[in-house]
């Protein structure tokens, strides 16, 4: 029983008198590690760590055009820029006043039931309330899935778990209030464009029907035709007239009723085959068929391309539309809120070896260099 007694003590005395031979290293780093161990041990409140884990996932792959869709960060497709975003969203302070609203997160960390040194004044201003929150709360992104691992500690397993379920309810309305945005910025923007094209084509139309107008024409083409087939009977006539002249000069001389009336039948064909051919090549610029034709296909064609791009406008239009009905964009739960078995924060003994090994490196080099002054002063 002495025995049992007396190795204790023993070691004890040893521990006093390595202190007293060492009192600098017991003052500056054996006497706060031991200080730091009382409190993780002894006085430190436990906290409790729910996770989940969440992924943006592409709803509906729309085509209509939209200026927005980089700006928010959610049209290109890109993953990591949609993880980005709803991290940055997580950690900002509109998230911080909604959790205020939702769960009274500034009454909890400030609660008795946290101790001294681990709890946040009560009068903490905003700025401290959010590094206070960011130091509680944590996103991590996996790179590969792009997956987004959320870790929130609170004072005990239900309340860390129904801030989780906060963060993840409000980053799902988040997401779904972009992609509504997303979705009427796409329709306003397919709006303004169908009515630009719009006007675009009723001028197109309107030209049309006013050179109709001015020509007395349905279509430059069409009595183009009109006019080559007329020129064509003429000179079909005149041909036969010709054959006809021929035949008599051969058996009347050239006074005689019947030539000269052939003749003169000659002399009307071709007058008036010379002015048809004036209506399409000849006489004022603006009665000329063929630059008729070239300005009635000039603005045909323009009332054409209106029209198409009208046509795919009210395409557009149709699938933002259609788009607005659905996500752009929604919040994937990977793995909802876990409800933590036991604390695992703060992580005493890591703490204590931590700050153990850093006294001890800064208690090294402190020693260096009073030595190297020590040296130099001899």
């Amino acid at each position: 029983m002495k025995g049992l007694i007396e190795a204790p003590m023993r070691l004890l005395k040893s521990i006093v008198d390595y202190i007293r031979g060492h009192r600098a290293y017991s003052t500056l780093v054996l006497l706060p590690c031991f200080l730091f161990a009382i409190y993780y041990g002894f006085i430190s409140t436990d906290r409790y760590v729910s996770e989940a884990s969440v992924l943006v996932q592409n709803g509906s792959a729309s085509t209509a055009p939209s200026i927005a869709l980089n700006v928010l960060g959610l049209g290109g497709g890109n993953a990591l820029q949609d993880a980005l975003l709803i991290q940055r969203f997580i950690e900002s302070p509109a998230m911080l006043d909604y959790l205020e609203s939702e769960v009274q997160l500034r009454a909890h960390y400030s609660s008795d039931a946290s101790d001294w040194f681990s709890r946040m004044s009560p009068t903490a201003s905003k700025e401290d309330f959010l590094a206070f929150y960011l130091d509680r709360v944590t996103t991590e992104i996996n790179e590969e899935s792009m997956t987004i691992e959320l870790a929130v500690q609170g004072s005990s397993r239900e309340y860390a778990q129904k801030v989780a379920s906060a963060i993840v309810k409000r980053s799902e309305q988040f997401v779904n209030e972009v992609s509504q945005a997303l979705a009427r910025e796409q329709i306003d923007f397919a709006q303004r464009e169908l009515e630009s094209v719009y006007e675009r084509l009723k001028k197109a139309s309107a030209d049309v029907i006013d050179i109709q107008d001015k020509r007395n024409m349905f279509s430059a083409e069409v009595e183009n035709e009109t006019l080559t087939r007329i020129i064509g009977s003429l000179q079909g006539d005149l041909a036969r007239e010709r054959t006809t002249l021929k035949a008599l000069t051969t058996y009347l001389s050239e006074s005689a009723a019947e030539v000269v009336a052939t003749k003169t039948k000659i002399a009307a064909l071709e007058r008036q085959i010379a002015q048809e051919r004036d209506k399409q090549v000849g006489g004022l610029e603006d009665k000329k068929i063929n630059q008729q034709m070239l300005d009635f296909q000039e603005v045909k064609l323009n009332q054409q391309i209106a029209a198409d791009i009208y046509q795919t406008g009210v395409r557009t239009l149709e699938t933002a539309r259609i788009d607005a009905t659905r996500k752009v964009k929604f919040l994937v739960l990977i793995s909802p809120p876990t409800m933590p078995d036991k604390s695992t924060e703060p992580e005493s003994l890591y703490n204590v070896a931590t700050i153990f090994i850093v006294l001890n490196l800064l208690y090294a080099i402190g020693g260096l260099i009073i030595a190297t002054i020590r040296d130099h002063q001899e």
